[in-house]
């Protein structure tokens, strides 16, 4: 009887270690990990990441240019004391996606956020952003993927 007890222990032990760590894991990969990502991030692109999680209220209704959601971001971003978040616009990837600024983009009245309103006027374009150094650019997809492979630990898309 004495044996059988002494053996359970032992196990009872290694499956609480086991679950232990496996818990451990996916807080480190699920709330470590990012947070120690973000907060190493400059703290220009923080700022304008939060910006872009902002909600926003579109009055417009039907096709606007390109260049009025660029307006749309920068004026819907500002807040005492600064000037919104600074978009860059690369002629380069406009030309690699075949997009004219003036390109009409159809928008209706909407609530929703900066970041999920950028993505549903660009991606349908063949375009994408990203944010680094604190400067949103606005490019190719294929232009934002290179750029966030080339340095993983600065640029982040919204």
């Amino acid at each position: 009887f004495m044996g059988h007890r002494a053996m359970r222990i032992p196990v009872f032990r290694i499956r609480t270690a086991l679950v232990a760590v496996a818990v451990i894991a996916v807080l480190l990969y699920t709330v470590i990990i990012p947070l120690w990502d973000h907060y190493h991030l400059p703290k220009a692109t923080r700022i304008a990441l939060a910006k872009l999680d902002r909600t926003i209220r579109v009055a417009a209704d039907g096709p606007i240019p390109l260049g009025e959601i660029i307006r749309v971001v920068r004026t819907d971003s500002v807040e005492r004391g600064d000037d919104g978040i600074p978009v860059y616009v690369d002629p380069i990837g406009l030309e690699e996606a075949r997009v004219d600024i003036t390109k009409p983009v159809e928008i209706g009245p909407d609530q929703v956020r900066l970041k999920a309103f950028l993505d549903q006027r660009l991606g349908p374009l063949g375009l994408s952003d990203y944010v680094e150094d604190g400067l949103l650019t606005i490019t190719s997809k294929q232009a934002a993927d290179r750029a966030l492979r080339r340095s993983p630990r600065q640029a982040r898309r919204p």
